[in-house]
């Protein structure tokens, strides 16, 4: 028996390596009514109406498509000098974030390297900030013995993202702005119109900021741009970000949390910032079973030393490297504490053991 669901946007997960590997991919648009034939050697299309009107279809039939072209930076409209902000990203949340926005980008490649529509850009986009922001709930199996009744990939080569994206183009994290658009000279026109007309309430911590700093975000690529109080306008070089085909480079996920740095209240320094990274790094292995959790709080304090990715010997089971863990797996008595990443209630596909 088969299920048909609604979909949002089309899937086509061909690119990867076996076992994963798909040989073709057909697609009925019934919007377009036409059929879309594609292969890592051809894209073809048919109309509909052909394969009505007859009981013979060879590939002769087919007419060629172009090359998907993904989108591209004008950077002609981007010229320099190029602003160099003067924060830095703190090394705790550039070890921790990094790594789990690489793995956001391995488990949906196949999203993210083709294009896609407005509403998976939404999901992503919000999963991108969740994940810079440390806005995420890690849950945690601890299970010795567990026969799972699942099986396969945690994410599905057909799979579209589930959490819920974001519905607002134009939001604050703390004094920071986000700005979320698909081609970035379309976000600059949005941040520059938006800094105009916004009233700021006078004595509020936002009209006293001298420096107003935009995220401009379109997953493919982020940029910051910034207007000082007398309306000096500068912006970052275009960075590539995520596209499904290469790890994010430390430049572009530091001008994400450079950007969010400017709008962060400053931690307040307590007693527990004057122990020895040693003793903050034992405090926070008792916070949480597995050390995900533990990490991503050290991130929020600035307490400890920045995330190596390696699981510590002791009750917690076995040590060594923290990996990243795709599959549904049976649990024995050695198996590790499993983390994984949920927005809200929503499973990511970020799983770490």
């Amino acid at each position: 028996m088969y299920a048909i669901h609604p979909r949002n946007d089309i899937v086509n997960p061909l690119g990867d390596p076996p076992p994963r590997r798909i040989q073709i991919v057909y697609d009925f648009d019934l919007d377009k009514d036409i059929l879309s034939c594609s292969s890592p050697e051809f894209e073809m299309w048919i109309a509909l109406d052909r394969l009505r009107d007859s009981s013979i279809v060879r590939v002769s039939d087919f007419t060629s498509s172009p090359p998907i072209a993904l989108p591209s930076v004008n950077n002609s409209a981007f010229i320099p000098p190029h602003w160099t902000p003067t924060t830095t990203a703190s090394s705790r949340r550039l070890a921790f974030v990094s790594r789990i926005l690489s793995d956001f980008n391995y488990q949906w490649r196949h999203i993210l390297r083709r294009p896609y529509r407005e509403s998976t850009f939404r999901t992503l986009a919000i999963a991108v900030i969740r994940i810079a922001s440390l806005d995420f709930t890690v849950v945690e199996d601890v299970t010795r013995w567990d026969f799972k009744s699942a099986w396969g990939s945690y994410v599905q080569s057909h799979e579209l993202p589930a959490w819920e994206g974001c519905q607002e183009s134009i939001f604050n994290i703390d004094n920071a702005i986000f700005i979320l658009e698909r081609d970035l000279e379309d976000a600059m026109k949005s941040a520059t119109k938006y800094n105009t007309d916004r009233k700021v309430p006078k004595g509020t911590a936002e009209q006293q900021c001298e420096i107003q700093v935009y995220i401009l975000l379109t997953v493919r690529h982020i940029m910051l741009f910034h207007m000082q109080a007398d309306g000096t306008v500068s912006y970052t070089k275009p960075t590539p970000f995520l596209n499904g085909a290469e790890i994010p480079s430390t430049e572009a996920v530091s001008l994400l949390l450079q950007g969010l740095t400017f709008g962060r209240p400053a931690n307040q320094t307590t007693k527990l910032h004057t122990l020895p990274l040693e003793i903050q790094d034992h405090i926070l292995a008792y916070l949480s079973e597995g050390p995900i959790e533990s990490a991503r709080r050290g991130c929020l304090l600035e307490l400890g030393s920045p995330y190596a990715w390696i699981r510590k010997s002791g009750w917690t089971r076995q040590s060594g490297e923290v990996r990243r863990h795709e599959t549904h797996t049976h649990r024995s008595d050695s198996t590790p504490v499993e983390s994984k990443i949920h927005f809200g209630k929503t499973f990511s596909g970020i799983s770490y053991i």
